[in-house]
């Protein structure tokens, strides 16, 4: 964290920052009273903090919202008001006046950060992103939250500002995105393989006279290469099927089915490839009825006759057989139809009739892919000439193995990769990024960069929290250059022996340097929504010492809840979540490197750190968070 430019030079002393009490009134900052003015609960300290931080912040709240924040700051019953005839506007511009030094008002004239970054109206403004890509996120997000109106917002969920209902669209989009990548993501582990990917049922001529025959408790016949099952007496009956043609190839008794035949254009009308004839004692299905072709629709199976290419290697010339497009093809039905015992002409055409005797034995899908008119011809082989299919994987399969191959290298690579990574910078980076250099431990002559250490608690115990803060006091780097800042989060009973809460437990804990200074709770800004948006906190500051004897300077933040929680001891007063202590760290350092205006709680945090560090805030370069149940190594800090 570093400072903006100009601000360790212009930065006012600490007496400009907050005003410094008499010598002689060292005991109490409480206010003192006058014939002319009210006696004030509220020490003029704190009185005039709130104002300076209310520029331009108490102006932009409503009514209601300045009413519910005194009720909040006021430390008894008495009601916080203004001077008789001076506004908040007016009072807060004469006491910012008041507290301004001359270098602090000519540096916000003349400092190019203060251009870049104007001061806001409050603890918290409202963001701007100037990304090019912003209002296409914005058009996206309510596009897919078409269906969540407005209104629904307002009234179910209590998204009541345009900024809440835009966070919560956004989010859903991004719940979204996330299901369509998982979902894809599925897709491509276990949908592809479904869906392009149907391996056949290695089930041969042989196979199918073996186990599916007549004998077979599940019986089994061949029609053009697909398997139909004839189990059931009926359908064996209505087809006009005998036991001997169970487990064997009836494609020569039945026709090929209407919606394949009409695709063929080139199968001369009343020709046949004598694939349907009658021989003596069998009938033929060569012009079957309706309830035929239903029968065999219905008992038509996925499975199909399966050869090898060894088959069609050894057996191609002699059964004529080529594959085309993973099927298995057989001429020899055609050539006999148009050999001079056929008594037909060569219909397919003489060069067309070369060029499938050329194919004959081999693999022809490219060959036929590259041939207009051979392509042409495709449908006449489905109806009349089909076997079956050639065994192995078919090309969805392959080409789903590539894609799961292609993503498991890529997944494999990218963990390699980050394993190798780990281990180098393990080995070899770390050791010089985490050299620890004489300079960084305690008794260095040096300049060392100051530490702030926050320590967020909410239900510890006594022994549990003490370990935590003896590691820290305890590491290797000079105690005058780190700051402890110690966070508890509301008034949370812990499992101390003595029914103490973490709040009791940090006291007894902290030596304090102002013991007779009263304690009064400052408002902030807190993660939450109603009356939850609202919190006060006291500040504590003081040393830790450890049991060896080293002392940390420290300050106690103690988040107390509004005014209700604390007159109505409601339980977890205060308690806001671990994320809003850590963000009363961030916000003031944040507030405090960008000069802009501070809440009192902020204001009280520079003005302690301030006197405890003997340096200005802005100056603080690391920051380092650690849960109340924590313990550090003793060269933690040197090492980060």
């Amino acid at each position: 964290m570093q400072p903006s430019s100009g601000w360790s030079q212009r930065r006012p002393p600490p007496s400009a920052i907050a005003p410094v009490l008499p010598a002689n009134n060292t005991s109490t900052r409480a206010p003192e009273t006058s014939p002319n003015k009210a006696p004030a609960t509220i020490p003029d300290r704190i009185r005039e903090t709130m104002s300076r931080a209310s520029l331009k912040y108490l102006d932009s709240r409503t009514e209601q919202a300045l009413k519910h924040d005194a009720s909040h700051i006021q430390a008894s019953n008495q009601p916080l008001s203004l001077a008789p005839g001076v506004t908040s506007r007016a009072t807060s511009q004469n006491l910012n006046t008041k507290f301004a030094s001359p270098g602090l008002t000519k540096r916000r004239k003349t400092t190019s950060a203060t251009r870049r970054m104007p001061i806001s109206a409050g603890p918290y403004k409202r963001y701007h992103d100037s990304s090019w890509i912003r209002p296409y996120w914005r058009c996206f997000s309510l596009l897919v939250t078409l269906w969540m109106p407005n209104f629904v917002l307002d009234k179910l969920l209590k998204k009541e500002t345009p900024e809440k209902r835009q966070a919560w669209r956004e989010k859903i989009a991004l719940c979204l995105i996330i299901m369509l990548i998982t979902a894809l993501t599925a897709l491509i582990s276990f949908g592809l393989s479904s869906m392009f990917c149907h391996p056949v049922e290695p089930i041969s001529l042989q196979l199918l006279s073996d186990n599916h025959g007549a004998a077979a408790t599940r019986r089994l016949t061949a029609i053009r290469g697909r398997i139909y099952d004839v189990t059931t007496p009926s359908d064996a009956e209505a087809l006009g099927l005998k036991p001997s043609n169970y487990g064997d190839d009836s494609s020569w008794m039945f026709a090929p089915f209407p919606e394949e035949s009409q695709k063929c254009k080139h199968w001369p009308s009343g020709k046949s490839a004598r694939n349907c004839y009658s021989v003596a004692d069998h009938e033929s299905q060569c012009a079957p009825s309706d309830k035929t072709w239903s029968t065999l629709r219905r008992i038509r199976t996925n499975k199909w006759v399966v050869y090898q290419w060894d088959d069609v290697l050894r057996r191609g010339y002699i059964d004529k057989l080529f594959v085309y497009n993973e099927k298995v093809y057989s001429l020899k039905p055609y050539l006999a139809s148009i050999s001079p015992e056929g008594g037909y002409d060569e219909f397919f055409g003489h060069n067309l009739t070369q060029s499938l005797k050329n194919i004959i034995g081999t693999d022809a899908t490219i060959a036929v892919s590259r041939n207009a008119a051979l392509q042409k011809l495709v449908p006449c082989w489905e109806s009349q000439l089909r076997l079956g299919r050639i065994e192995g994987t078919t090309v969805g399969c392959v080409i789903t193995s590539g894609i799961m191959i292609s993503v498991t290298v890529i997944l494999n690579l990218m963990i390699l990769i980050k394993l190798v990574c780990a281990v180098l910078f393990d080995w070899a980076f770390s050791l010089q990024l985490t050299k620890i250099t004489k300079h960084f431990t305690r008794g260095s002559s040096k300049r060392v960069p100051h530490v702030v250490i926050t320590v967020t608690c909410y239900n510890k115990n006594e022994e549990t929290i003490r370990a935590t803060l003896d590691s820290v006091a305890m590491t290797n780097y000079a105690s005058s250059r780190k700051i402890l800042f110690i966070i508890a989060d509301g008034d949370v009973e812990t499992t101390d022996e003595k029914n103490r809460t973490t709040p009791q437990i940090l006291r007894s804990m902290i030596v304090r340097t102002d013991d007779l200074e009263p304690i009064v709770p400052l408002p902030y800004m807190a993660i939450g929504e109603g009356p939850r948006e609202f919190n006060a906190a006291e500040v504590i500051p003081g040393f830790y010492i450890s049991p060896n004897g080293i002392t940390v300077p420290c300050i106690l933040i103690i988040k107390v809840g509004t005014k209700r929680e604390r007159d109505n001891n409601m339980p977890k007063a205060g308690n806001r979540g671990k994320r809003d202590s850590q963000l009363i760290v961030l916000q003031w350092l944040r507030n405090v490197m960008m000069n802009d205006h501070l809440t009192p709680l902020e204001f009280e945090l520079c003005r302690s750190a301030t006197q405890l560090a003997k340096l200005n805030p802005d100056q603080f370069e690391y920051l380092l968070m650690v849960d109340a149940d924590t313990t550090i190594d003793i060269e933690c800090i040197p090492r980060l």
